[in-house]
């Protein structure tokens, strides 16, 4: 999501003003606020990728197998993505909609099939944790991890601030929220925290 070649990344688009980073652990309430009402950007990749390796069963005509054939042809295509004994817990439903009479695709009903209990299947972030986004009335926010360590993207917010520092060239042009505020003639303009949620947790 964020190129460090390019020179727009962490600039908001359609303002021109730059992202505000900051450390999760330096705003915990705010960081619980993102991850208990946001979504989960990682859940979403997770699932994407478990439909783009669904999509080959498109390319068999399933319907002429066996159930047991059907089955490992399922298995195949996301037992890198999910758990064995979830697998097994799961399967005769993704089974069961390979063979029901449906103008959509066998991929798209297998995936419809698992999505009830897909989360139960979820590892989560990878070893690190979970990226995730939240659009909270005026203002959004992404958290990501870099170097194993949260981060709080302010990527809209109705206050505007002023920071001493940019964060390093791992995060391009987005001010650095935990160098401390400064005027606007000596800092760099960027989003702020909205106040509500500055000095929460301390």
């Amino acid at each position: 999501m964020f190129l460090f070649s390019d020179p727009a990344a962490n600039i908001n688009s359609e303002t021109g003003v730059r992202y505000g980073v900051a450390s999760a652990q330096n705003h915990p309430w705010l960081d619980e606020h993102i991850t208990m009402n946001g979504n989960s950007l990682s859940y979403q990749w997770w699932c994407d990728e478990i439909q783009t390796s669904l999509g080959r069963l498109d390319d068999r005509d399933l319907p002429t197998l066996s159930r047991e054939e059907v089955e490992s042809e399922i298995e195949d295509a996301i037992e890198d993505y999910v758990g064995s004994y979830w697998l097994k817990r799961n399967i005769e439903y993704a089974v069961d909609a390979v063979f029901e009479k449906s103008n959509d695709s066998v991929s798209s009903r297998v995936f419809l099939a698992l999505e009830e209990n897909l989360g139960e299947a979820f590892e989560g972030g990878g070893g690190e944790g979970e990226d995730y986004e939240l659009d909270d009335d005026d203002a959004s926010y992404l958290i990501q991890y870099l170097g194993g360590a949260p981060l709080i993207w302010v990527t809209k917010s109705p206050r505007i601030v002023y920071v001493k520092s940019l964060c390093s060239p791992c995060v391009p042009n987005a001010g650095d929220l935990d160098s401390g505020l400064t005027t606007e003639d000596e800092g760099y303009e960027c989003y702020g925290i909205p106040e509500e949620w500055e000095g929460e947790g301390e």
